[in-house]
């Protein structure tokens, strides 16, 4: 049996509605077109119907409201979809951790309209990677300590070696410098910290993204990795970072 045009509509708003995570569309000046009963939830609303007109500003604190707003743009003149971790307060109050899929809208021309969007709320899976990544610190703080230990007995034995050669030739033994040579920024010391715990770039930008409460960029920490890193620790290889860095006892064990 055919459908007429509003039992179609209803059926898409129901379809939208069963869906476990806010879905939502606004135009190219970010102001709502139309959201699912979950999103309208969310923002302490009782009806979709409520959010239509509004903007982020109306609904977020401007801190937020300005980032969803970058992203949103982000979208519109990149002209393609992105996903992105995002930062959101719920009805009740509670600081969320959100993962937001946003994607172009077009008109029937084809051309940009605004964006739609669809955020989940993930606060329960970062919590539990923040718990888990701790008691993996603690362990390789541990590990790190050791190998320090290990590393700081061969070259006390490596250096005997020397004194023990130059005392029987009558030549004095050089001054072995490892502290002090190296100077890092403090976003060295964290890249650097969290590559000894074994994590790649994305993990990092992510970890340290939410712990200052922003977006940081991967390709941002692989720069730092490839420009200031490694020419400061004169290497080619991560593997030869954490060497050397470990070896100049340079890894930070607490940040």
């Amino acid at each position: 049996m055919k459908q007429n045009k509003l039992e179609q509509v209803d059926w898409y708003r129901h379809i939208v509605n069963s869906i476990d995570g806010s879905v939502y569309w606004k135009d190219l000046n970010g102001v709502y077109l139309g959201c699912n009963t979950y999103a309208a939830r969310m923002v302490g609303l009782d009806s979709p119907d409520e959010i239509i007109g509004k903007t982020d500003f109306d609904l977020f604190s401007e801190d937020v409201a300005k980032q969803y707003r970058k992203n949103d743009n982000c979208v519109m003149e990149s002209k393609t979809s992105m996903s992105v971790g995002e930062r959101g307060i719920s009805a009740d109050g509670n600081f969320l951790f959100q993962l937001s899929s946003k994607k172009p809208l077009y008109d029937a021309r084809g051309e940009i309209i605004g964006i739609t969007g669809n955020t989940i709320d993930i606060t329960d899976k970062k919590q539990f990677e923040l718990i888990e990544f701790k008691q993996v610190s603690n362990e390789s703080r541990s590990l790190i300590k050791a190998i320090q230990l290990v590393n700081d007995i061969s070259l006390l034995i490596e250096q005997y070696k020397i004194d023990d050669l130059n005392k029987k030739l009558g030549k004095t033994s050089p001054e072995i410098r490892y502290l002090g040579e190296i100077v890092l920024s403090r976003r060295e010391k964290q890249i650097l910290y969290y590559l000894a715990m074994g994590k790649n770039p994305k993990d990092i930008a992510n970890i340290i993204g939410d712990i200052e409460k922003k977006i940081i960029s991967f390709k941002t920490v692989l720069s730092i990795i490839n420009k200031k890193l490694y020419p400061k620790f004169d290497v080619g290889s991560r593997s030869q970072l954490l060497e050397r860095a470990i070896k100049l006892k340079l890894i930070p064990l607490m940040l």
